[in-house]
């Protein structure tokens, strides 16, 4: 019975502190909730540091809205500069920046603030984005090899079939409008081979290829993504379009194969299905390519969509000449032997990519810059 009291007691003490908690941050609100047309009014009197004293960072990180909050700290920069706090300026401006860090300044804002905001930068240490599209494997091929006469091994057929790429990338700002382009993502490559052997038999070859690529590119920007001097962009100033160059290695993960077989007799025909080949061992691990292409940026807030088109050319063999031999099944049943190719891939991407900044200031502000408060 003790016990029970006791827990009572205690849930009573707990509820009577939450309510106190509530009450008191609803009074709190009530008091943080004018601060802005507060401020405003004594910094219209002059009164600067009373601006100081309502605008306390408890009462701005109350504010609702992303816009008070900016014009609270846009108050606080333009008090702290007549006040000649250059150090609180500062702190106060980063905090606009760190909020905002596309924030554009007001041309009707006073001199002082102009020349200071003049002193920062805002722009990304790191654009971090994902790419997902299409790609359309083009075969060349070196030398073919069938189990036929050189002759009729020259009649077989390449096609392009269509596969699927997902990368994630991160671009660094490296000079002016160049970025360093650094990117990992899977990407599969469909082609299709086939021939006509024998004189009676045809054969259509399918792989599927599941790879990890790992391009390194320069991107060199035509426009600019991060002008923030421009307070309103239309819809073509907010357009970037770029050219991209660089070097692709490529890692296999899998490849499977399948063999159609039909063979035209006399008076019928035989057609045969194989199953899927575990094409793997008999394929190089890795892949280099040279990459070159086109791309359109859209900026859209803080947010970057893009289009992008990229040609692959590749230098290394695709097929293990040592393995070429190794399936049996797929030599002695199906009639099919491996021919030496290389890969050239065009590819096309949309993208969604983000950003991230770390403001600072770039120049040191004298005091004798700021004049007098008009």
């Amino acid at each position: 019975m003790k016990n029970q009291r006791n827990k009572i007691t205690f849930l009573k003490k707990i509820f009577l502190f939450l309510f106190f908690c509530f009450v008191n941050s609803i009074i709190f609100a009530q008091d943080c909730k004018d601060i802005v047309q507060r401020a405003e009014i004594a910094y219209k009197k002059g009164h600067l540091n009373d601006v100081k004293e309502i605008l306390t960072d408890e009462c701005i990180n109350v504010l609702p809205l992303k816009e008070e909050k900016e014009r609270a700290y846009y108050l606080l920069v333009l008090s702290n500069l007549y006040l000649k706090d250059l150090e609180a300026a500062k702190v106060m401006m980063l905090k606009i920046l760190h909020q905002n860090p596309e924030y554009v300044c007001d041309p009707t804002s006073p001199v002082a603030f102009q020349k200071f905001y003049n002193s920062f930068k805002s722009t990304p240490f790191i654009i971090l984005g994902a790419k997902i599209g299409g790609n359309f494997s083009q075969i060349q091929s070196t030398k073919i090899y069938s189990l036929d006469d050189f002759k009729t091994s020259q009649n077989g057929t390449f096609q392009s079939l269509p596969g699927i790429n997902m990368q994630a990338s991160a671009m660094i700002p490296i000079y002016k409008k160049f970025e360093l382009v650094l990117e990992v993502g899977f990407k599969q490559y469909n082609y299709s081979f086939k021939n006509r052997q024998f004189d009676y038999s045809s054969i259509l070859f399918k792989e599927r290829q599941n790879l990890i690529e790992m391009p390194v590119l320069a991107k060199y920007n035509f426009g600019n993504n991060y002008n923030f001097k421009i307070r309103y962009k239309n819809f073509w100033q907010s357009l970037n379009p770029y050219v991209i160059a660089g070097v692709s290695a490529t890692y296999l993960l899998s490849s499977k194969s399948t063999i159609q077989r039909e063979d035209k007799l006399v008076n019928s025909s035989i057609s045969i299905n194989s199953p899927e080949f575990n094409t793997k061992s008999m394929r190089n691990a890795f892949s280099f390519y040279a990459v070159g292409g086109v791309g359109l940026d859209y900026k859209k807030g803080r947010a970057i969509f893009s289009i992008e088109g990229r040609y692959h050319y590749g230098f290394s063999p695709i097929i293990k000449s040592n393995a070429r031999y190794d399936n049996q099944e797929m030599l002695l049943t199906y009639g099919y032997v491996d021919s030496d190719i290389k890969f050239r891939n065009l590819m096309v991407t949309i993208g969604y990519a983000i950003p991230i900044y770390r403001p600072k200031q770039m120049r040191e502000f004298f005091a004798d810059e700021i004049g007098d408060k008009k």
